[in-house]
């Protein structure tokens, strides 16, 4: 499977050059974590999360007087959080990841779509509000970095991680996999 995955990477940073990918992105591939694997009437969905514990001293690109937290939540909000493998009897079809942008004070999330029976690759902007993937927020949670951090449910609003003195928006795992499932099926 990571040999999948690591060819799924080496299309985007072919096809896509100029969107801020490096090497360092790539490796991200080979840390990456199964969430899980779910099985459809017409395709097998398994999604994929990518750590950022190991990534702290890749990046030379960050302001040296930023603070580790800082450089943390910076880390959290511009590498990939979700990677997703489509197949379709047993033969990978589709792979998609979902990147987070900054453009001034604008968070943007977009998908990136390769579609492997036929080579394209698109992109789809989506309509998430978020500052931070949920698994972001919660490895940030597990990393002990700020004493205080903690993650905070609200009531019709949804959730927030508090951490390094301010408050950050989740983007809900569960809305990225309902959108990429609808993505699917229009796609098959």
């Amino acid at each position: 499977m990571s040999f999948k995955i690591l060819l799924f990477c080496f299309t985007f940073l072919i096809n896509n050059p100029s969107k801020g990918q490096s090497e360092d992105t790539c490796k991200l591939h080979f840390s990456s974590i199964e969430l899980e694997s779910i099985v459809f009437p017409n395709f097998e969905l398994t999604s994929y999360y990518f750590p950022i514990k190991d990534k702290f001293g890749e990046h030379v690109d960050f302001n040296e007087k930023l603070t580790k937290n800082q450089i943390y939540i910076q880390l959290a909000q511009s590498l990939p959080s979700y990677s997703f493998i489509i197949k379709n009897k047993e033969k990978v079809v589709l792979e998609i990841m979902l990147f987070q942008q900054y453009v001034g004070s604008e968070n943007t999330f977009t998908f990136k779509l390769c579609d492997l029976r036929n080579g394209q690759t698109r992109e789809i902007r989506s309509n998430f509000s978020g500052d931070i993937s949920m698994h972001r927020a919660n490895e940030l949670i597990e990393l002990k970095l700020d004493p205080y951090a903690r993650i905070m449910n609200l009531a019709n609003i949804g959730s927030e991680i508090y951490f390094d003195g301010r408050s950050f928006n989740i983007l809900d795992y569960e809305t990225i996999k309902q959108d990429i499932i609808k993505q699917v099926e229009e796609s098959l």
